[in-house]
């Protein structure tokens, strides 16, 4: 599917929304909250990705958030967005390491 330069971010986001929801795809944000991102983010990301792929998730993005992990989620700095995403519907799912998601 190729996107018109001339959208904005938000419309070629919701495009991408509504194509997986045609499709019967499920979009989910990966969201990784690390000390220190410059340190296992990457395996994490890998790990989680192939999670959601052998679901035939689709994953629209990746969040990363620094954060220590006992932060409640509203006090993160980067929830704001991945909970915006979900009110809007552009996502279907979060997907993240077991303990990250503590409210």
């Amino acid at each position: 599917m190729s996107e018109s330069p001339l959208r904005t971010p938000r419309q070629r986001q919701r495009r991408r929304a509504l194509h997986s929801a045609a499709a019967g795809r499920t979009a989910v944000i990966l969201y990784i909250c690390l000390r220190d991102p410059d340190h296992g983010a990457n395996e994490t990301a890998t790990i989680l990705r192939g999670y959601a792929l052998a679901r035939d998730w689709e994953v629209t993005e990746i969040v990363f958030c620094e954060a220590p992990t006992p932060t409640p989620l509203n006090e993160r700095a980067q929830w704001a967005h991945v909970r915006h995403a979900i009110t809007e519907h552009h996502i279907q799912g979060v997907i993240s390491l077991e303990g990250q998601l503590t409210p």
